[in-house]
């Protein structure tokens, strides 16, 4: 499976991401972690060092590892025909293959339209095993649906917070997900505090579109600015996440 996560920024997309990144290495799948946001915050919120995180090649780098005399070009991660790809850009956080698009660029130097594009194509491309699962942490906003570039997702999950606008760019990327033709779009409610705000959530997402809540963590929240060990299965939050599994499967099912 393929699973794009989007939301509007500080919604916790990448908290989201990181979890079921997580979830789905102790179920015994490997897991490639794919932080898809220029300086994003993924490999942090998987317990990496920012040694370990800018020791990790960008995937753009993996063009030179591609047979060009191939017809289409096309790119497979696990495909040990490009020199074991997966390994060589990546590091392992826990049990999860840690990739990431790009480094942040000089300032006023050039746009990421060429890695945005190589990301698009490896996704539409990739050739994943059944034990095999990649997430990829999309940018904060719409960027990133208006290139194109999670058109290759089987599932995207939207995460927003109990707010009207956290709601209302949950709506747009719902639309602009199905516009690419993703086949399953869920939202998921993050950082719930009360039950007004489950209220609110509820209210404003039919139960079909709505995969679940995530409740506000005082650990998560720590974990946020240093405190706590490096993620695992076992952090507290993590039975929520099972939760949401649960219901997606279900869904599926369906």
């Amino acid at each position: 499976m393929k699973i794009a996560v989007a939301g509007k920024g500080g919604a916790g997309k990448t908290f989201v991401a990181a979890g079921f990144a997580r979830l789905y290495a102790g179920m015994g799948y490997q897991v490639y972690a794919v932080d898809a946001e220029p300086g994003g915050s993924l490999g942090p919120e998987l317990g990496l060092s920012r040694h370990e995180i800018d020791a990790v090649r960008p995937i753009m780098v993996m063009r030179e590892f591609i047979d060009d005399r191939r017809g289409d070009g096309a790119l497979y991660l696990m495909n040990p025909n490009v020199g074991g790809a997966a390994d060589q850009f990546s590091a392992d956080a826990g049990g999860v293959r840690f990739l990431k698009m790009a480094d942040i660029k000089p300032a006023g130097s050039s746009c990421y339209c060429e890695e945005h594009g190589f990301l698009l194509a490896l996704m539409n491309s990739l050739l994943l095993g059944e034990r095999d699962v990649v997430i990829l942490d999309m940018g904060a906003g719409v960027e990133h649906l208006a290139r194109g570039t999670c058109r290759g997702a089987d599932l995207m999950l939207v995460v927003t917070e109990a707010t009207r606008a956290g709601v209302e760019m949950a709506r747009a990327i719902r639309a602009l997900s199905a516009g690419l033709g993703i086949g399953q779009v869920l939202v998921v409610a993050n950082k719930i505090h009360s039950e007004k705000e489950e209220l609110f959530i509820r209210a404003n997402f039919h139960r079909v579109e709505l995969l679940g809540l995530l409740h506000e963590s005082k650990e998560a929240a720590d974990r946020a600015i240093g405190i706590g060990g490096r993620g695992s299965a076992g952090d507290p939050w993590m039975p929520e996440f099972e939760a949401l599994y649960e219901r997606l499967t279900s869904k599926e099912a369906t």
